[in-house]
């Protein structure tokens, strides 16, 4: 992570706070100023039509019926 006020490409985390959005607490190693990041989780949203075709053999395989001979 680049620094805020210095542009130092060295900074130490220190201290995170995990929820729905991660805050993490960070300290420049060159200029020691402290910053804040917020980090947010990425979902892709999945649509019907993807799930379909990525679960084909599966849907086919529970619809079909065994022929007994």
């Amino acid at each position: 992570m680049i620094c805020l006020f210095c542009a130092s490409g060295k900074t130490s985390v220190i201290a995170t706070i995990k929820e729905l959005e991660n805050r993490r607490f960070r300290r420049c190693n060159a200029c020691h100023r402290t910053f804040k990041t917020n980090e947010r989780v990425l979902a892709k949203h999945l649509e019907a039509k993807y799930l379909v075709s990525e679960f084909k053999e599966y849907i086919d395989e529970s619809n079909t019926k065994t022929n007994k001979t």
